[in-house]
């Protein structure tokens, strides 16, 4: 009885969240074609989800929501410090994945209420969230630049 329990416990779980790539479950290294980062993100601005892989040293990746915003992409971990983030402030060097293609970046969290606001509107728009009730200093935005 428990082995055919825990099998229909295993196969539900796959069932339910095999298909759920937005969930921020974490992983190892990119894997893909290393491209320099692009001048304007707009081609992928219709993306929902970019894998970021955080602390070069022992990859840690996950699947993140984002907001592509001119030659930057914006990362948000609501108010949330989650290991991600940590990681970020301990060490700007990230890759993002999109598509077949990893791009080396930076992060560094955006801290400008007015960059900020501008961000919760872009959110609002691309997934019909409004964050207007945040501010900068109580979330964790985080924008990806160009590794330097």
């Amino acid at each position: 009885m428990k082995t055919s329990s825990l099998k229909l416990t295993a196969v539900l779980t796959a069932i339910v969240f095999g298909g759920c790539s937005y969930l921020p479950f974490s992983g190892g290294a990119l894997k893909g074609e290393e491209r320099a980062a692009m001048e304007d993100w707009s081609s992928v601005a219709d993306v929902s989800i970019i894998q970021l892989e955080t602390n070069p040293n022992e990859p840690y990746s996950v699947n993140l929501w984002m907001i592509a915003d001119g030659a930057d992409l914006l990362v948000y971990g609501g108010d949330s410090h989650a290991q991600w983030a940590q990681n970020i402030d301990a060490d700007p060097a990230v890759r993002v994945k999109i598509g077949d293609y990893v791009y080396p970046l930076q992060g560094k969290r955006e801290t400008d209420e007015a960059a900020f606001r501008a961000f919760v509107v872009m959110w609002d728009n691309k997934y019909g969230s409004d964050r207007s009730d945040s501010t900068a200093a109580d979330t964790y935005l985080y924008r990806l630049s160009a590794a330097e």
